[in-house]
């Protein structure tokens, strides 16, 4: 029996990827996935995301960058289209984005994210609503704070 929980032929987000430890993080799980998608805000630099989609795409992986604001509900809508239009569905989501602002605790935000869910592959996982969706494994949510161990715990998963 496998001590590794196959992460081939899924779909990885990462918001804020296009530089600095988001980078970091996009690099060491691209490396486990078969699509990913780095977003960075538009007042990023489009060279960093160019960079680091190649290097991405070096490891194998088929890499798309979307211009996406985390503390958008609009920009946040635009990234799911795309990414349903290129990638068609969406397994892990790594929440790296630095400043989301304080609009995610508005009950309004929580919802429309809540009824986003259906635009993932099944039940899944948006920032806060981690704990509602846990037991069904459907989306990986992770952010910054231990992303190595959530990694670790994942190829032991059987």
């Amino acid at each position: 029996m496998s001590t590794t929980k196959d992460l081939a032929g899924k779909v990885a987000v990462d918001t804020g990827a296009s530089r600095g430890i988001g980078k970091a993080y996009a690099t060491e799980l691209a490396s486990r996935v078969a699509d990913f998608v780095i977003t960075c805000r538009p007042e990023y630099s489009r060279v960093d995301a160019t960079v680091a989609v190649a290097e991405i795409q070096e490891l194998g992986v088929r890499a798309l960058h979307v211009q996406s604001d985390a503390g958008s509900v609009d920009s946040g809508r635009k990234l799911l289209g795309e990414i349903k239009r290129e990638l068609a569905k969406i397994d892990i989501i790594v929440n790296n984005a630095g400043d989301i602002g304080s609009g995610f605790t508005n009950l309004t935000v929580l919802w429309m994210a809540r009824c986003s869910l259906r635009d993932l592959d099944g039940i899944g996982s948006l920032s806060n609503l981690t704990e509602l969706y846990l037991a069904n494994n459907d989306v990986v949510d992770l952010s910054c704070v231990g992303f190595l161990e959530m990694l670790e715990i994942l190829d032991l998963e059987g």
